[in-house]
């Protein structure tokens, strides 16, 4: 292998996974956070406060939680990403 040559690891191939894995988990809360809206507004103009209404209710909630954080996580993936990029480049910069 040559010193310019891209270096391949073992962990990106599983980080690469992982990214896949999130971004397919937060498409599913997504979509389950659209139902649940849509199903809680039905609710709610057909004037129905019943249990059916509350537990769609707090699975909205929770979705829409388990959304947040995973959407948090994520960018602080991307941001973490990015900022070794610019260290490679500066350092590849460095050196030549």
């Amino acid at each position: 292998m040559t010193p310019d040559a891209p270096r391949s690891s073992p962990s990106l191939g599983l980080q690469e996974e992982d990214d896949e894995n999130m971004y397919t988990s937060i498409q599913r809360l997504r979509d389950r956070t659209i139902e649940l809206s849509t199903k809680v507004s039905l609710l709610e103009r057909s004037g129905s406060a019943d249990l059916s209404y509350q537990q769609s209710l707090e699975e909205l909630t929770v979705a829409q939680d388990q959304l947040s954080e995973l959407v948090e996580a994520r960018n602080r993936r991307l941001m973490e990403k990015k900022r070794r990029e610019k260290l490679r480049q500066q350092f590849a910069a460095k050196r030549s």
